[in-house]
């Protein structure tokens, strides 16, 4: 590199820099432990939404060999939902990595992080990644946060992390105006969410384009939604803002299709789609259609197979009684639609397959025809 190029390719860097800082270590290490403490202490504003409830997960009715994922987690304590007005709050986040909400005093607020993750663990990896931390953009009025640390362009985060807050404001006082909402991403199953409830343009504010760190006069902070057993009151504040769930027959067995998807895809689809065919099944690409449509196809659905993916958050508008097998590579895990069936009344059922491909959880993989046609026979079903 020649002395001009070293030269820009400094200045470059400083730009990059400019406005931003590292965090105080002290601070980081110093939270709120809970946001309702810290808002008695300040004087502000907070609402409990719904109140600690403990979630009883029963186990499924049939065991194909994949059981193993469910077992010891029938149970679990679900926290306090919550919304707190912060003066001066502040957003920090990077999708995956870190979530942090600032009180009005600087100090982070512990329990609005994802919970899942390790509070401690993520503060000294921040610290020790010597993350830096932006000038801060800031934007006037009252903004309702409904982000969450996972990937905004994933269609089951957006359900189930996100869109149930907006369902919060009916716990709101009647006089308190909301000037934007926050989002993580302006995808389109989430611009179509919003617009169905009047949330639109000006109104609707991106973390990915307007960038990690946000300021605002008012921060109407939610906790967070980040565990796989949802309460059956989150999920209903949910159905409250998604139209198009009834009980009109369109399709009464899917097959959820993840043929577009990047990973945990059907190997052999083609011979998959022509047995279940015999049995009366269409095959349904939720990429394809808009929420109002999938909720309606799902709805209406008795029988749903399908591999795991965001396609089967749809099961959620799904009636009690309808049966779901849900497909996994081999040595991969995740007990969120079982969980999710067990709240709904879903009759649940799960097979693994052997991963052609690693790591586990973005294998695809061959599915054994002799064991599906015995799995569903065993489920009830006829031809």
């Amino acid at each position: 590199m020649n002395p001009a190029t070293q030269l820009i390719a400094r200045l470059r860097g400083r730009l990059r820099r400019f406005g931003q800082m590292r965090p105080p270590a002290a601070v980081l290490r110093h939270p709120h432990a809970t946001t309702r403490e810290w808002a008695a202490s300040a004087g502000a504003p907070f609402w409990e939404i719904h109140p600690t409830e403990e979630v009883v997960l029963r186990a499924p009715a049939h065991d194909f060999g994949y059981n193993r994922i469910t077992r010891g987690r029938e149970r679990e304590l679900y926290p306090p939902c919550f919304i707190a007005a912060i003066p001066g709050g502040r957003i920090w986040q990077r999708p995956f990595s870190f979530n942090l909400v600032f009180a009005s005093d600087g100090r982070p607020l512990r329990d609005l992080v994802f919970r899942r993750y390790n509070f401690d663990a993520m503060i000294e990896e921040i610290i020790r990644e010597k993350e830096p931390l932006p000038r801060a953009r800031h934007f006037s009025g009252t903004t309702l946060d409904l982000t969450c640390l996972g990937d905004g362009w994933n269609y089951s985060h957006w359900m189930f992390d996100c869109l149930p807050k907006l369902a919060w404001r009916e716990h709101l006082p009647p006089d308190l105006r909301i000037d934007r909402v926050l989002i993580n991403a302006r995808a389109p199953f989430v611009l179509e969410t919003l617009d169905e409830s009047g949330w639109r343009g000006d109104a609707v504010l991106s973390l990915d384009e307007a960038g990690p760190h946000l300021s605002f006069d008012t921060l109407l902070a939610t906790s967070p939604i980040t565990s796989a057993y949802h309460p059956r009151r989150v999920l209903d504040d949910l159905l409250r803002l998604v139209p198009g769930r009834n009980r009109q027959f369109i399709s009464s067995r899917l097959y959820v299709s993840r043929a577009d998807a990047p990973s945990r895809r059907v190997r052999n689809e083609p011979e998959v789609v022509a047995f279940l065919q015999r049995f009366g099944f269409e095959p349904f690409v939720s990429t394809k259609m808009s929420v109002v449509e999938q909720a309606a196809h799902f709805s209406s659905a008795r029988w749903i197979v399908g591999a795991h993916g965001a396609g089967l958050a749809n099961i959620v508008f799904c009636w009690p009684g309808t049966k779901l097998l849900e497909f996994f590579p081999d040595g991969y895990e995740s007990i969120n639609y079982w969980a999710l069936s067990s709240i709904i009344g879903i009759d649940y059922a799960c097979l693994g397959f052997p991963g052609l491909n690693t790591p586990p959880k973005h294998a695809d993989y061959d599915v054994d025809l002799t064991r599906l046609e015995a799995a569903l026979r065993a489920m009830g079903l006829a031809e």
